[in-house]
């Protein structure tokens, strides 16, 4: 993957693994469902971040 994402993919990427990390530490892959994916969002929302931001974080997901 490295050599088909520009650095700064590959930044966006890591950035929202840690930040899901930080707020999910394990995380199973049967977990990630649209319910999970909404609290996500929620929470991201009460961390005061903006929608622009929050809707890049979808896109990387």
């Amino acid at each position: 993957m490295v050599k088909s994402r520009t650095d700064q993919t590959l930044s966006n990427y890591c950035n929202l693994i840690n930040k899901m990390k930080e707020w999910k530490p394990e995380l199973l892959f049967r977990e990630i469902t649209l319910d999970f994916i909404q609290r996500f969002h929620d929470h991201e929302i009460k961390e005061r971040n903006q929608l622009s931001i929050i809707y890049k974080k979808h896109a990387n997901f």
